[in-house]
């Protein structure tokens, strides 16, 4: 009761030397009434105001009862996996602020299971941008902008946070709002915080803004990198169960209002799309969508969407058709329908774990090349002569075995090594043809791992024109 109503109109006053006076014996019940009381205050007071709180809150938190922060060793696995459930489930109703403690400690967890446990998968998390309007424009000069909207050869003329921090917001039209989407401005420096100020006052002309904005050649734009993840929060975060589920709704919003931005899909971004509740079917529009956009990404923005959304999507335990595996006619289908371009970013071990029946060789063609080499180290991938000329087939393709740094001299050794057991009793029975195609083709992305004993076995009785080929 003092804490949370009788001192709440002091507690802005409360500093870390106060904390002195509250007893160390606490009991857990009354350490969370402390704190959910100076945090209840913290919340309503401006930014600059709390500072002196926030450290409060901070060292009271540091000196919690030994229950709250010593979690047993010797945790059962369905323990450990509850409390890295209630943790994940506390940081998805967090502010983006406030939630980077938790996230560590989330990820220290992880790395430290109990022996024998497996950490459950884990699950995307949706972070709010908290929008403190008057903390924002307290920097913004308003004065320029004044109170009529500027003609359409001025709209640039002003940054995103003037017009957000203005009333003449309110009034642009779905044109206005497509020319400041246009407006070239290299040094930007326009946080989350500002384009999602900016996207709840043009709300009412901001879908039309964007079809119209799709529409457009981009070609030469790169995309804002906080503009996806405001409308994110402002659009996508408010779409309903059902519309989450209509392919056509989901397609007009990700295949057309969103294409220019994904781009530059953020992590935050694509981990709070794979929390939704997608059907397979819209699920596989945005995978679509993403892997349309896919060339105008950087490798490390194209594996963001896969480890972020794709994997963590499939991975989930609550979907009605678990890893979407129920309207696809082969693996290959399934690997084109659930991963797009972002296929060859998985592990063979990924596959196979969402896909028990995954088959590497009826998906050849889409694997990338460390995949390829994955599946001739799996213990008993390649049992016959037509399954290695299916995997040299691949790896011809475009050179891509030679040019992929993947690839390291100790896979290489291993397939050659496996490769040589499966042709060398063959050997006997080849003709010229043969000793060409595999001496001259099939073999010389791993020929660096030929030994001398292979050798010696290779020309024990072969005739002198093969010699010459081999």
């Amino acid at each position: 009761m003092w804490f949370q109503i009788n001192l709440v109109v002091l507690l802005a006053s409360f500093r870390p030397s106060v904390l002195v006076v509250i007893p160390a014996n606490l009991t857990c019940d009354y350490y969370d009434a402390v704190l959910k009381g100076l945090e209840n205050a913290l919340a309503v007071l401006p930014s600059g105001i709390g500072v002196e709180l926030k450290s409060s809150i901070g060292e009271l938190r540091q000196s919690a009862p030994e229950v709250l922060v010593v979690i047993p060793a010797n945790l059962t696995c369905d323990s450990y996996d509850a409390v890295l459930k209630g943790l994940e489930n506390a940081l998805a109703v967090l502010p983006s602020g406030i939630g980077v403690e938790l996230k560590s400690s989330i990820g220290e967890l992880r790395q430290s299971a109990p022996e024998g446990c497996t950490p459950p998968r884990p699950v995307g998390v949706c972070e709010e941008t908290v929008v403190d309007e008057v903390r924002l424009c307290e920097s913004v000069n308003r004065d320029g902008l004044g109170s009529q909207v500027p003609s359409s050869d001025r709209l640039c003329d002003f940054g995103i946070s003037e017009y957000a921090c203005s009333s003449v917001a309110s009034s642009l039209s779905s044109g206005d709002l497509v020319t400041l989407l246009t407006c070239k401005q290299p040094n930007s420096t326009t946080g989350a915080e500002a384009w999602k100020l900016f996207f709840q006052k043009v709300a009412g002309v901001l879908e039309v803004a964007l079809s119209a904005y799709s529409s457009t050649n981009l070609s030469d734009r790169q995309p804002e990198p906080h503009v996806l993840d405001a409308i994110g929060e402002v659009k996508v975060n408010n779409f309903s169960a059902t519309q989450l589920t209509d392919v056509s709704f989901v397609a007009h919003w990700f295949q057309g209002r969103l294409r220019p931005f994904l781009p530059a899909a953020s992590k935050d971004f694509l981990s709070c799309l794979s929390s939704k509740n997608f059907s397979c079917d819209t699920y596989q529009v945005v995978v679509q969508a993403l892997s349309r956009q896919a060339s105008l990404m950087e490798v490390g923005q194209q594996r963001l969407v896969f480890a972020d959304f794709v994997l963590l999507f499939l991975s989930r335990d609550d979907l009605a058709d678990p890893a979407c595996l129920a309207k696809t006619t082969s693996s290959a289908d399934w690997l084109e329908k659930n991963f797009g371009n972002f296929s060859v970013y998985a592990t063979l071990e990924q596959l196979q774990t969402l896909n028990a029946n995954f088959s590497s060789f009826e998906s050849l063609t889409l694997l990338s090349p460390s995949q390829v080499a994955e599946l001739t180290l799996s213990s008993g991938a390649l049992n016959s002569t037509n399954q290695i000329d299916a995997v040299f087939d691949r790896l011809e393709d475009g050179d891509a075995f030679k040019n992929n740094p993947d690839i390291t001299p100790a896979v290489r050794d291993v397939m050659m090594n496996r490769t040589f057991v499966i042709i060398a009793p063959k050997l006997q029975e080849f003709a010229a043809p043969d000793w060409e195609v595999w001496f001259t083709v099939k073999l010389i992305p791993i020929l660096p791992s030929f030994t001398a004993e292979m050798l010696l076995e290779v020309t024990a009785d072969v005739n002198c024109t093969n010699y010459h080929v081999m």
